[in-house]
């Protein structure tokens, strides 16, 4: 997402001039790898490479995926 560098120091953008190709960015603060993928099952493209940044606080939510099917619980207001 960038957050504190200019738009030009942000990683996607480091990788698109480095590589000379489309990045799709689509980070969403707080979501962790099972919610990303999920997000990446809805975008309608093809990629090439997909790049996925792991944190330890997923360990969690990833679990919990896994032991509700491939199902993610929605948190009660």
């Amino acid at each position: 997402m960038g957050w504190g560098v200019k738009q030009e120091e942000a990683f996607v953008e480091l990788l698109e001039k480095s590589t000379c190709k489309k990045v799709l960015n689509t980070p969403i603060s707080t979501y962790g790898t099972a919610r990303e993928f999920k997000l990446l099952q809805q975008v309608n493209t093809s990629l090439q490479y997909i790049i996925v940044q792991y944190c330890d606080n997923d360990y969690e939510e990833n679990q919990l995926y896994h032991q509700n099917a491939n199902t993610l619980k929605i948190s009660s207001k």
